[in-house]
């Protein structure tokens, strides 16, 4: 034994003592953990990614001309003239619709007049209100229904029926027999959203004219990507 020390003393290695035979166990662990820790986290890291980029992905729509989004559509913000479109499908009593359609405006205002915004209706069953609020708003002309649309949009629970009615009275003065007429345009704009495959709102879709396609949006990243990439 003695003589094997002075070998590997010679030779450059020197016994290993038992007592750091655990030490260096504990070490390799340690390496081991924090390797799988780093190899998971950029596993997640990846996924995150990629499920995030997914939902920015803006969806061809197929099988329907560009223009029936746009028929009827009310015009809030942006010339009528700029390549993309942004349309939004809305319902007055829907709570993400009023969440979403200031923010809405508001980047298609940014987007340096290459975007405009317009509006259709699609009136929900579960909400109380909201077939006649978007029977008045289909009966207004461009002036009022921008007053008519940026008070709807604030009023709530029991303040909208008297806001109802009081729209209502004015409708009735200044157009006798609206309600026809707003009817036939509501249920135009109730087909186009069945035939673009829509069944809640907000729904948002954005057209590019210059290439003649529909791209539905799941979000407000989804639409600026849109206007910034394609």
């Amino acid at each position: 034994m003695a003589s094997d020390q002075v070998i590997g003393r010679l030779a450059g290695i020197h016994p290993m003592s038992s007592d750091l035979v655990p030490e260096l166990k504990f070490k390799k662990l340690q390496w081991w953990l924090i390797g799988t820790t780093v190899a998971i986290v950029c596993a997640v890291y990846i996924r995150e990614i990629g499920r995030l980029r997914s939902e920015t992905e803006p969806v061809l729509v197929a099988g329907v001309d560009y223009r029936t989004a746009l028929s009827g559509a009310r015009l809030v913000c942006g010339a009528s003239t700029a390549r993309y479109s942004v349309v939004e499908f809305f319902d007055y009593e829907c709570p993400p619709c009023r969440l979403v359609s200031p923010r809405l405006y508001d980047l298609v205002d940014r987007s340096k007049a290459k975007a405009s915004l317009a509006l259709q209706n699609f009136p929900l069953v579960i909400h109380r209100h909201a077939h006649e609020l978007a029977l008045i708003a289909c009966a207004l002309g461009p002036a009022q229904f921008a007053e008519f649309h940026s008070r709807a949009l604030d009023v709530k629970g029991p303040d909208v029926d008297g806001f109802m009615k009081s729209w209502r009275l004015s409708l009735d003065k200044s157009k006798p027999g609206w309600m026809t007429s707003a009817l036939g345009k509501l249920d135009a704009e109730v087909r186009i959203a069945h035939q673009l495959s829509i069944d809640g709102t907000p729904s948002i879709f954005v057209i590019d004219k210059a290439k003649r396609a529909i791209y539905r949006c799941r979000n407000l990243a989804t639409v600026w990507r849109v206007l910034n990439e394609t």
